[in-house]
């Protein structure tokens, strides 16, 4: 889905959170509501 393939997507009504998961913490990328379109590049 991603370039990235580090980045992980959750799903938590109505949002999406895209992370990725370093050794000592977890970096937020985004979180948009789930009518949004994703756009391409994060």
């Amino acid at each position: 889905m991603y370039e990235d393939y580090q980045l992980r997507e959750l799903i938590v009504y109505p949002y999406r959170l895209i992370y990725r998961i370093k050794p000592v913490h977890i970096d937020i990328i985004a979180v948009f509501h789930g009518a949004q379109q994703l756009p391409d590049t994060l």
